[in-house]
């Protein structure tokens, strides 16, 4: 089982493709590597708790969201059921570049709010 530092060095690193992609103006991998960069985050969560939990499989999706709803409340949640729509739609056409900078601003809310319960303190991308 993936251990805390494991999940939290890939969500760096995802975090970092993640702006990259913003740069290159390839939106749907921005989406795509924002849910990624969400999902490490509450994975490291799970792995810190008593026992610890991972998340793999076909249903991961959906177990981390229920996840975070059991330790989060409302705001976060719709945040995060946003963020899963856009990873759904972004490259589909409409605002892309608009869309993109929403879901990094919202990312890195999601991953603020988490660091402040897990310790650890995320860099904000510099979207420009």
């Amino acid at each position: 089982m993936p251990t805390f530092e494991q999940h939290i060095n890939l969500a760096r690193e995802k975090l970092e493709m993640m702006e990259i992609a913003y740069r290159e103006e390839k939106m749907s991998v921005v989406a795509d590597l924002a849910v990624k960069v969400v999902e490490q985050v509450l994975q490291a969560m799970a792995a810190r708790q008593s026992p610890p939990r991972h998340f793999a499989g076909s249903a991961a999706h959906g177990d981390l969201r229920a996840f975070a709803r059991s330790h989060f409340p409302h705001p976060f949640n719709e945040e995060l059921a946003w963020l899963y729509r856009m990873y759904e739609s972004l490259g589909y056409g409409g605002a892309e570049k608009e869309r993109a900078e929403r879901i990094i601003n919202v990312t890195y809310g999601l991953i603020q709010e988490m660091g402040k319960i897990i310790g650890v303190d995320f860099q904000k991308p510099t979207v420009q």
